[in-house]
């Protein structure tokens, strides 16, 4: 048989069994997730405590604090919106004062730029479940991320032995991550990991 009319034949066999082809490839791709939820990296806690112990960490306190800086606006094309219920959030985060925008901005990129790679919002809504306040949690804090078997992000806050687990759906986090090239799928990868030894070692 000719190539084109291998070809032909093949066209022929997914046409016909288009839907079934693409149900199989759906279902495959779901083994991409992981079975069960990611627990943090065991030097994550330690790295945000370098973080504020270690001078050579200055470098992420700068990009941070200029991220923090930035002015922002909420565009419909070419136009501002004014008085966008989404700016006004972010201009007020939650009802702890010393988080602000800039505040809010400025952990953000720091938990990007550490090796764990990530940054979550929490989610607070109202009565008619329009978001109205964004609670940074560090990434530490999140002792799981959603997986087939745990489709919900898991929160243990820390310093709060009286507290208990939090259990968050996806549509209630916001959830920043620099992708691990060897695996997009699972916890994410800051830049500082490349120097690790180094900031160790001093």
């Amino acid at each position: 048989m000719k190539f084109l009319d291998r070809l032909s034949l093949i066209k022929t066999i997914l046409g016909s069994n288009k839907q079934s082809v693409i149900n199989n490839v759906a279902s495959k791709i779901q083994t991409f997730m992981p079975m069960y939820g990611e627990p943090p990296k065991g030097s994550t806690a330690n790295w945000i405590k370098t973080f504020n112990l270690n001078p050579r960490m200055n470098p992420v306190h700068q990009i941070a604090s200029d991220v923090a800086c930035a002015e922002f606006r909420i565009m419909n094309g070419e136009n501002k919106v004014e008085n966008h219920l989404f700016e006004q959030v972010l201009n007020v985060p939650c009802e702890d004062v010393a988080i602000s925008r800039s505040g809010l901005f400025y952990i953000t990129q720091v938990y990007l730029l550490l090796p764990s790679g990530e940054a979550f919002w929490l989610k607070e809504r109202n009565g008619l479940g329009m978001p109205t306040q964004l609670w940074p949690v560090p990434p530490n804090w999140v002792t799981m991320i959603p997986s087939k078997a745990t489709p919900y992000f898991m929160i243990q806050p820390m310093g709060n032995m009286n507290a208990s687990p939090i259990y968050v759906p996806p549509e209630d986090m916001v959830y920043f991550k620099k992708l691990n090239v060897t695996n997009p799928y699972l916890r994410g990868v800051g830049r500082c990991e490349a120097i690790g030894d180094e900031i160790e070692t001093d």
